[in-house]
Parts: structure tokens; C-alpha cells; sequence
């Protein structure tokens, strides 16, 4: 079988091959990537409005870092199980059909 590169399966009109599961690792990094960018964006904002609350901020950014990542994470399993099953299937659906 002719396995089709990454940029054929990219512009591939039709959506007969899928990419999404080789590029979620990238997205994954983006997402955590924007994640610490926006909670250092809100420090610096929350620092600006009131010393207080910026170091209230500051305190709770781990968490809200750890919490970000936990749904992204879990966001782009679900996507992933998804195209796994798809996978499965069209396995499934050739070996009945051999």
C-alpha cells in the first residue's frame, strides 16, 4: 500500500487521510506554550492593577497551569480515541471484506 507524506495528506481535498494524530503532539505544545504565555500576560496585568492581587496570581498560576494543561490534555485524548477508533474500524471493515 502506498502510504501518502505528510504535506499529500495535508492538501488532500477529499479527507481521505487523516493527520490530526501525527500532529497533536505539536498542539499540545502550542496549547501549553499559550497557556504559560497568557498566565504571564495576567500576571504582569493583575500586577499592574493592585500589587495584591498580582501576588494572589502568582500564587494560584501553578494551578491554573496544571488545570490548563489537564484539559487540553484530556481535549486532545478525546480527539485522538476518535481517530483511533477510525483507524480500528477501517482495519476491521478490510479483514471482513478480504
Amino acid at each position: 500500500m502506498n502510504e501518502k507524506g505528510f504535506f499529500e495528506k495535508l492538501f488532500d481535498f477529499n479527507f481521505k487521510e487523516f493527520i490530526t494524530l501525527k500532529i497533536l503532539k505539536i498542539l499540545y505544545i502550542i496549547a501549553l506554550i499559550a497557556i504559560g504565555v497568557l498566565l504571564i500576560v495576567g500576571i504582569v496585568y493583575f500586577f499592574n492593577q493592585s500589587t495584591s492581587t498580582g501576588v494572589l496570581f502568582l500564587i494560584f498560576s501553578p494551578l491554573f497551569f496544571l488545570l490548563g494543561a489537564m484539559l487540553v490534555r484530556v481535549y486532545l485524548e478525546v480527539i485522538a480515541i476518535i481517530f483511533r477508533i477510525e483507524e480500528e474500524v477501517k482495519k476491521l471493515s478490510k479483514k471482513e471484506s478480504s
